[in-house]
């Protein structure tokens, strides 16, 4: 009989002592491991501040340095593309943050030795580390010296919480711009995230001013607090987050609101979201539980999704069985995507298809993936929805693709890592069209012109 996840007896009057040497050893371990992952954190920086450099030297690996037209700032940016490509899709990391692991690795192995040498000893961690490289790349090069110093010293004795707070008041002793000057920089980078969460919620983040982000929280909270005394029974955080959604939704989406045109532009308030949700018709009709599929999150409760069929005209309704006399080739008749067919490979994708890629089909470009001048056809099983930074990656570096008939890509990189990326729907079962055929001229999209914004 295995007894080995039950305690031994122990003395009464050994017990407390034993008890609390096995303890403080667990906890020495544990601060003795968290020291280690900082050394292995300082590791991995110094091994990427190397592939920069190994990449650079030998850009002829990545990207076609022979293109015409391209030029050498060209061949290094796409140099570096390739390499955090290369790197996230063999480490099953994303890009964006491989691209802030490369920068970080350079400023630590270039600019900021001593904390990449205190990261290597354990002294401090990889959050304090990052911390710190934020506050001194905003610094001129000759004072980030004296910010390390003074820095490092506070940072081995706090907690990242802790070390955030003396860090910016380090940074502010020596920043040469008013707040003013930054903050008027720092604006121009405002912009709404979204977030998925579980259970059929996700998070709307938005970064803007402190006052407006401030004023529309103050605003809501103040609106939810008056609505509770009249006797609302919801709880104030419901109301507040009631009130910003109703705000948001009618000023986006207004009664009457007219359609743009290229003469008139729509104000910020008239701009019409276009969401898919993908229904299974059992669904639908109410005689079935499996869930529907919102576009750019994923699985949403049934109920949710017959409501957004039957009362939300901006959600385009879509069923999952394929329509009658929907184009899916054009074969080599034409280089334009008609609209339906560029909704089908939207539908059928979901997502960017680069390994990775979150970014929703909807803001791509649509790609032939044999191109076109090659004999590439302008069909379902030779289109994919690929971000304009994949799409550029994949035409001017040496990172390759192939598409089988069911939707499956299969990419290479430029160092010969293979990778598979699947369709969300197979192409026999994508459902296209909204009602109408639209194969005229009007209704189509150049390729090059195909990215959407979100709203």
């Amino acid at each position: 009989m295995d007894n080995t996840n039950e305690r031994p007896d122990e003395p009464e009057d050994a017990a407390p002592g034993r008890a609390a040497d096995m303890l403080s050893f667990m906890i020495d371990g544990i601060a003795s491991q968290y020291a280690l992952l900082a050394t292995v954190h300082a590791r991995v920086a110094s091994m990427m501040n190397m592939a920069v450099a190994a990449a650079s030297r030998n850009e002829h690996l990545l990207v076609h340095t022979d293109s015409p037209g391209t030029s050498a700032q060209q061949i290094t940016e796409l140099t570096r593309r390739a390499l955090v490509a290369e790197i996230a899709t063999a480490a099953r990391l994303s890009e964006r943050m491989v691209s802030s692991m490369l920068d970080e690795s350079q400023s630590l192995a270039n600019e900021l030795p001593d904390t990449l040498g205190a990261l290597r000893d354990g002294a401090i961690g990889y959050q304090h580390a990052r911390q710190l490289i934020d506050q001194a790349s905003t610094l001129e090069p000759h004072d980030r010296k004296a910010f390390e110093d003074a820095a490092l010293r506070a940072a081995k004795s706090s907690t990242p919480p802790q070390f955030r707070q003396s860090a910016r008041k380090i940074r502010e002793r020596m920043y040469p711009e008013t707040l003013e000057e930054r903050r008027t920089r720092a604006e121009k980078d405002r912009r709404v995230e979204f977030i998925p969460g579980n259970d059929g919620m996700a998070w709307l983040s938005l970064y803007s001013t402190a006052a407006t982000t401030l004023g529309i929280v103050t605003a809501a909270h103040e609106t939810a607090q008056r609505l509770k005394s009249s006797g609302d029974d919801r709880t104030q955080r419901q109301i507040a987050a009631d009130v910003v959604v109703d705000a948001v939704m009618s000023g986006l989406v207004p009664p009457g609101a007219e359609e743009p045109t290229r003469e008139a532009p729509a104000p910020l308030a008239a701009v019409r979201p276009t969401v898919h949700v993908t229904v299974p018709v059992l669904t639908l009709l109410g005689r079935s539980s499996e869930p529907a599929e919102l576009e750019g999150y994923g699985p949403i409760d049934p109920s949710m999704a017959r409501e957004l069929a039957a009362h939300a005209p901006s959600f385009i309704r879509i069923l999952t069985r394929a329509e009658n006399g929907a184009v899916l080739s054009v074969g080599r008749d034409r280089y334009a995507v008609p609209a339906d067919l560029r909704r089908a490979v939207e539908i059928r994708d979901e997502i960017c298809r680069f390994p990775g890629c979150n970014r929703r089909a909807s803001e791509c470009e649509i790609d032939h993936t044999k191109d076109w001048q090659f004999g590439g056809e302008t069909s379902i099983q030779n289109l994919a929805s690929v971000c304009r930074p994949h799409h550029r990656l994949k035409h001017m570096t040496r990172w390759s693709v192939e598409q089988g008939e069911d939707g499956a890509m299969t990419w290479t990189s430029p160092l010969g890592g293979r990778y598979v990326t699947r369709a969300a729907m197979t192409a026999r079962a994508v459902p296209v069209g909204d009602g109408g055929e639209r194969t005229d001229d009007a209704a189509e999209t150049p390729v090059e012109d195909a990215g959407r914004a979100p709203f």
